[in-house]
Order: C-alpha cells, then structure tokens, then sequence
C-alpha cells in the first residue's frame, strides 16, 4: 500500500510527459473494483477504456519480498520512498522510460487473460518483452532493458490452461547496490541506439519541458489559483500528442491535445481552438489552430484524430471565436496569419456547401455533429438550424474579416462585411422575443429551446442589442435555470428534459463555461459571468477539473486517473485570467 505525498496526487492524473503514450498512476478502488491498490503501468491507447486488462503493477521489493513505500511525484520524476532504498522513474524521452533503484528492486507484475495473445518472453540482448497488445488492443507493449544490475521474467506456457503464465519481471540491484533499466514502447534493437543521459539530468529536462510548456498561459494576477493553475497546465501539457515517425501509416501532422488520455486516446478538433483561447502565448496559440486545420481535406476537418485514426464529420466550427480573441491579445505573424486565412476561407466553403440548403444559412445535419452528449437538441428535427451555430460562423466570418485586413487586402473586408450581414440577418430571424429559436430546414418548423446551445450567441458580445443581451444574462444568471452551483448547467432545470443528476442533460461542460461565461465578459455582465466563473473554478478545486459535473447531487465516481482533464484545464485557466483582469 502507498500514501501519497506530492504535488501531483496519481490517483487523479498520471505521472507522464507530452508526446508520451506512457503512464503511470495509483489505484485505489474509489470506483468500487476489486483491484489492488498500488501504482501501475499504462500506455495511451486510442479508445482504451476497459485499460486495466493492460495494467502493470510497480511494487518495490527488498530480499524477495514486497515493501511499503510512499511516493512524491512532479512533472520531471516519480520517486518511490522505503526504508530500505528508493527508486526513481523519469520519462526520457517519448518513447523511453528510465527506472533506477538504490538498495531495492522492482517487481512488475500483470494477469494474462486466457486465450489471449499477450505474452511475456526474454528476448536475445537480455530484453524483456511484455506484449500485452490483446486482440482488443487495449494493453499496449513495454520492453525494459537492463543498464545495471539485472533483468529476470517469469511466465511459462501453461499445457493445462493453453496459455502463457501470469508474467512477473523484477528488476534487481548488482553488488554495487544500484539497478537502472530503461523501458520502452518500441524494440530499441530495431530502431537504433539511445544515448541515455544520467537520470537527475533527464529528469531536470523534462522538468524543464513543462517549465517552458507553462509560460504558454503567462501567469495569473490572483495568487489564489496558482496551483490549480499549474496542475491544470500539466494536464494540458500530458495530453499533447504529435507526429509519430515511427508508425507504418502516420495520421497525425502536427501536435495537438488530446481530450483524455487514459480513456478516449483522441484529439477532438473542435477543442484545439477552447486551448488555444486559454493560452496567452499567441504564437503557440496560432500553430496549435494552424497544426489542427493540417489535417483538413477538401474544406472538411475532422471531429477527431488520433496516432492511429482520422475521423471525418463535422464538429461545432469554434475557430473564429478564438482567432478574435487572440488577435486582441496580440498581432498574428503575417505568415501564419496567411496560412490561417486560407485554411479558414476553405473550410467555410465547405460548410456553405455541406450544411447550407438556402442562401446564407447554416445547418448540422445530423446530432452527432452537435458534440454535447445528451444534448436536448437531439430530439428535435435534423437538418435544424441553430443559433450556436449561427453565432460560431458569425465569429468565423469576423475572423476572415479581420485577418484579411491584416494581410493588407481590401477587397477581402468588403466581402466578409456582406457575408456576416447575411449571416447575421439569418441569426435574428431565430429570435422570438425572449430567447433565440430552432428551425428545422425540411419543414420550417421553429422549435423554443432550452439548451444553454441556444444561449451560444451571447459570445457576439456587444454585436447584439441590448435587449437581446440582457434577456440572455437574465436566463443564464437565474438559479432555476441555468445557474447552478457547479456552474451554467447545460439544460435549463425548467426543461422537460432536464436531468441534473447524470452527466448527460443539465450536466455542467467545461467547454460551454469557457465559451458561454467567456461571452458573458464580452459582452460587459461581469456580475454574472464571475458568479457563473467562481462557481465553476470552486467545483474544480474540489472535485478535479473534470470535463462535464453534474449540476446536483454527487459527482459520478471517476476511475483512478481521472479526475482532471485537458479542456476542463484550459477553462479553469482561461476563466482565472479573466476573473484576474
């Protein structure tokens, strides 16, 4: 058994490093299963969910026999604390883990399901295989390598059961006293040499890797959230992923940020643009959007990317709201803004051929486009018209507006300024008077909604009248609608549909509170959107910054690891800088 006793707590986010697939972090049954407690193994699995069939369990031993220890773990290295001796684990580099042991050693040990393809096996050059790579594919493959001291495996075939032993490795100390092993993902004897720095100097670098990655967000004037702050951009930060070299068919081009990276294993386009607002390094910000719109193909972008997969569909098109607002935080390189342009002006060519049925309209197609699980907008008709749609291409526009200015260009805000009043005239046509409206495209019919969705066009800020403005804040702002203790529920609690206890309809999503209450300070209710904000950020301190809250009653019960995530980080950081300014 540990305890835990560091910055970062591994029973709620792992101990890794950006473009990484490997993990570790500490079971403790808070979900109700029965398996041991302890520190574990992982590797980033695209779709990996059911990833403790993959799991390896790190048990420190002395003489044979297993040891209580303690832990203290920060970005740079996971120490693992005994009385009889200590073990440090770095990441080196993506693909390399570094285990060095003084006193003691370490005993790795994972089940092997019956018929099943994993497999332990001590291969030539005293390399130790765990190919836990399953026909499911859930596991994922480490081979360790002895630098000192030595490697031993267990795991015989068994006739009985018509399969391999459970697998146990223990890594054990020389006379000298000390062992140190470097794991890996790939066969090192397939794919060259590594020249391994001492582990306190590759620990220091990965250290200073997240260092670097933190002046991404610059720093908060509120010294109060300076280490939910921190913890959220090492989130962030353990989720980017990029372009593997080393995969057969490669899908990735450029590095973005996975959306989690114990479950999903994925990049979800449409949250590239929610990181890239939080940051406050406009640069990064620009290659992160630049990096994203890389994988478009004919004017489409994906809704997901992974190292293994590119999905095409449409997701919610949040890169205009972003563009602004950096552009306001600072000026845009005129060659990356060259390069935003284009990509931006050819996927809005899409979406006017893809999802517009009349001129000037916009439209998704079908539910999954909308991207928000449980959404009461499902049970409208689809193709429908939305006013968060309608709101997000409105920014889009003022975006290519904007950056065709920037290019010194003319023409280029003559034709947007006609667009955007199309478009715009298209928006207000939606509202009724109290709140803005759905139109399904086939029959005409209008739909009142009470999804926080219809409420997306308060990010046009002072675009909107006044009347308009108000009557949105006054809904949003209302306990018995869509302000809840946790933050602005996704379902108004009036709505027939309403469900405050799950985390489907009227759950609080991360990216909603940046993108709503960010509207909110935009369009000058700083009242409310602080109320909305500090309620959001208190939820996050206590529970994890998770992606999606239930509004009331308890948190449904997350799986060791996690409690805090890549789009809930950016919004927590996002909001405390507004909050501080």
């Amino acid at each position: 058994m540990s305890t835990q006793t560091s910055k970062l707590d591994l029973s709620k986010i792992p101990f890794g490093r950006a473009h990484s697939d490997i993990l570790i972090f500490e079971e403790n049954n808070c979900d109700g299963e029965s398996f041991k407690p302890g520190l574990f193994f992982a590797m980033l699995i695209q779709g990996g969910e059911p990833r403790r069939q993959g799991l390896v369990d790190l048990q420190p031993i002395y003489d044979g026999r297993p040891l209580q220890y303690r832990y203290e773990a920060c970005a740079g290295k996971l120490r693992i604390i005994t009385d009889r001796g200590n073990v440090t684990v770095v990441i080196d580099t993506p693909r390399t883990v570094r285990i060095r042991g003084e006193g003691i050693g370490i005993r790795l040990y994972t089940k092997i399901p019956f018929m099943t393809m994993e497999q332990a096996t001590m291969l030539p050059g005293g390399l130790a295989d765990l190919n836990l790579m399953s026909i499911d594919n859930n596991g994922g493959r480490f081979l360790f390598k002895a630098l000192r001291g030595k490697i031993t495996l267990a795991s015989f075939f068994n006739v009985a059961k018509n399969g391999p032993e459970d697998a146990t490795i223990e890594f054990l100390p020389g006379e000298d006293g000390v062992f140190e092993v470097a794991g890996y993902t790939m066969n090192p004897d397939e794919w060259g040499y590594i020249d391994y720095l001492p582990i306190e100097e590759a620990a220091a670098g990965a250290e200073a890797d997240f260092k670097e990655f933190l002046r991404v967000y610059g720093t908060a004037e509120e010294d109060r959230w300076r280490q939910l702050r921190e913890l959220c951009a090492y989130a962030v930060w353990l989720h980017i992923d990029g372009p593997n070299d080393r995969e057969i068919i490669p899908t990735m081009k450029g590095d973005l940020i996975f959306s989690d990276c114990l479950k999903a294993g994925w990049a979800n386009v449409f949250q590239q643009p929610i990181h890239a607002m939080a940051m406050t390094d406009v640069d990064r910000a620009v290659k992160l959007l630049n990096d994203t719109y890389s994988h478009m193909a004919g004017g489409m972008l994906p809704v997901s990317i992974s190292t293994f997969k590119t999905h095409y569909q449409a997701s919610p098109p949040t890169f205009g709201a972003a563009v602004l607002e950096l552009m306001e935080r600072g000026e845009i390189p005129k060659n990356e803004a060259e390069k935003l342009y284009e990509a931006m002006e050819e996927n809005y060519s899409w979406w006017k051929k893809s999802h517009s049925f009349k001129k000037n309209s916009f439209s998704y197609n079908h539910r999954d486009e909308i991207n928000l699980a449980g959404g009461s907008y499902n049970a409208l008709d689809f193709p429908l018209e939305t006013p968060d749609l309608y709101a997000l291409m409105i920014l889009h526009i003022k975006a290519l507006k904007k950056l065709g200015e920037l290019l010194g260009d003319s023409r280029y805000a003559e034709v947007w300024e006609a667009e955007e009043e199309a478009v715009t005239e298209q928006l207000m046509g939606l509202w009724n008077g109290r709140s803005f409206d759905c139109r399904s495209v086939i029959s005409g019919r209008r739909f009142t909604s009470q999804s926080i969705l219809a409420y997306m066009p308060v990010i046009l800020g002072s675009a909107l009248p006044d009347e308009i403005i108000d009557k949105m804040e006054e809904a949003l702002g209302d306990k018995e609608k869509f302000l809840s203790e946790r933050g602005l529920r996704s379902e108004s609690k009036d709505s027939r549909y309403y469900d405050g206890v799950t985390e489907g309809r009227g759950a609080v999503a991360a990216w909603l509170q940046q993108i709503i209450i960010g509207g909110l300070f935009r369009c000058g209710k700083r009242e409310t959107a602080e109320k909305a904000a500090l309620r959001f950020i208190k939820c996050c301190e206590e529970n994890g910054a998770r992606d999606v809250f239930t509004a009331e009653g308890g948190q449904k019960v997350r799986r060791p690891g996690d409690f805090i995530n890549a789009v809930a980080g950016s919004a927590v950081i996002y909001l405390t800088d507004k909050l501080s300014n």
